[in-house]
């Protein structure tokens, strides 16, 4: 008796696409400010599988947080300019995404409204 079973001792192979690293940096780009597009807007304009960009960008937020979190101090000790740039980077981010920044980066939600308050009565008009 023949045996069918010609997969056998075989493991399930799943596809993958590579993509270039050119595209691959572009579309990272895109989510980030000041393109700020969603994910599943990018996975619709791109057809690229939604798993795989929320991959790409978290993989780029731990490699950006890697290289930053020995040399940063905790928030309270961030330069003016640090501030700025968080209050800047996050103004474009669902809250999701704003939490996930605030998770990344050490801060409280409340230090960045704090922050940005601070920097509005800083710049406004004296009457």
């Amino acid at each position: 008796m023949k045996n069918n079973n010609s997969n056998k001792g075989r493991k399930n192979k799943t596809m993958t696409t590579q993509y270039p690293k050119e595209r691959k940096d572009a579309i990272i780009n895109k989510m980030l400010p000041p393109l700020s597009m969603s994910v599943p807007e990018l996975a619709k304009a791109e057809n690229i599988p939604y798993g795989t960009l929320y991959t790409w960008k978290q993989t780029y937020v731990d490699k950006k947080c890697k290289n930053t979190k020995n040399t940063s101090h905790s928030p309270i000790q961030w330069t003016a300019e640090k501030k700025l740039s968080a209050i800047i980077e996050t103004s474009t981010l669902s809250e999701q995404e704003c939490n996930e920044y605030c998770r990344t980066h050490g801060l409280y939600k409340a230090e960045l409204e704090s922050w940005k308050t601070h920097f509005i009565h800083q710049c406004s008009p004296i009457n």
